[in-house]
């Protein structure tokens, strides 16, 4: 049974690709499939022995980094909301890519600058206190990148090298 296997039919489509410290899905966005794709890198991240702390932390990430793009491509009213997301765990670390094809590269907010009464809006200052790097970049194949990299000093030594194949 593969990870494609794991949903009901329609529900959850794409390509899962899993290799050593590295997990890459072609995905179809809906919230349902958000909270799956969510779920698997976690159970990889878990797979690959990453300490509990970095994993909590790397859900989230992922997670609002799928519902940025969900949303951006809504509100581009792009037909299709596919996007690729990249799981790697190497050098004491974890890298996060989405990338999606709307064109449009958000603001990331400064810390506390979210209106505390607005609804939402709040992800992607989420992901910045979250994250030792993170930036959006246009894409040489159209569309942007969101790259996040969560490093946790405490967590560097248990990930070790997981991931770095010579």
């Amino acid at each position: 049974m593969g990870l494609e296997d794991a949903a009901p039919t329609g529900l959850l489509r794409g390509q899962v690709r899993l290799g050593a410290g590295q997990l890459s899905m072609d995905l179809e966005l809906t919230g349902f499939v958000i909270h799956h794709a969510r779920a698997v890198a976690v159970s990889c991240l878990r797979l690959w022995r990453v300490p509990e702390l970095v994993v909590g932390d790397a859900a989230v990430v992922v997670g609002e980094l799928l519902a940025n793009a969900l949303d951006q491509t809504r509100k581009g009213q792009t037909p299709a909301t596919s996007v690729e997301l990249l799981l790697q765990v190497a050098f004491g670390a974890v890298v996060v890519v989405v990338h999606d094809d709307h064109p449009h590269i958000p603001t990331i907010p400064e810390p506390g600058s979210a209106n505390p009464y607005a609804a939402g809006s709040r992800g992607l200052e989420l992901v910045r206190g979250i994250a030792t790097q993170f930036s959006f970049a246009s894409s040489p194949r159209g569309g942007k990148d969101a790259f996040a990299l969560i490093d946790h000093p405490r967590a560097a030594m248990a990930i070790g090298d997981q991931g770095t194949a010579a």
